[in-house]
């Protein structure tokens, strides 16, 4: 992971930045949407069930997704070594 933030091409870097945006602002989100979650629960069951779901498919998600401009950041990084 170190070797990505410190390579050479702008692109690359800038990739690897936004996967660790997207990670840490997706898990914030998360962490921050609980409380509400919880309060919910007292209410209503099915929804609150519903709901957890969708926010931990959400979460999920967007691990993934930060994760795919890693790999970007790499492909690039390995690019610009090769030329």
């Amino acid at each position: 992971m170190n070797e990505i933030r410190v390579q050479d091409n702008f692109i690359g870097r800038m990739l690897c930045y936004i996967g660790w945006g997207v990670i840490v602002l997706s898990g914030a989100g998360f962490l921050i949407g609980l409380g509400e979650l919880f309060e919910l629960m007292e209410y209503a069951d099915e929804l609150s069930g519903f709901l957890i779901s969708v926010r931990l498919t959400g979460l999920l998600a967007s691990i993934v997704t930060g994760f795919i401009f890693f790999g970007f950041s790499e492909i690039i990084r390995q690019l610009s070594l090769t030329s």
